[in-house]
């Protein structure tokens, strides 16, 4: 199987990404699989309407100095 190049711009230029440690992905503001149980939430989210937004936020320490 061939792997095809992602279309989608990178998030960091590469100068950027070798000075970067593990990062992470925060879900607790969305509701994820059909009923809401994918990953965990915050305890205030009770429905979807109640979720705070439909994407997540990536997160990571980058070295800049």
């Amino acid at each position: 199987m061939t792997l095809l190049p992602d279309p989608r711009p990178p998030l960091l230029s590469p100068s950027l990404f070798e000075r970067t440690t593990p990062g992470g992905i925060f879900r607790k503001g969305v509701r994820g699989g059909t009923d809401g149980e994918l990953f965990p939430h915050f305890d205030a989210m009770t429905s979807k309407v109640r979720a705070a937004s439909d994407h997540t936020a990536r997160y990571a320490d980058i070295g800049i100095s």
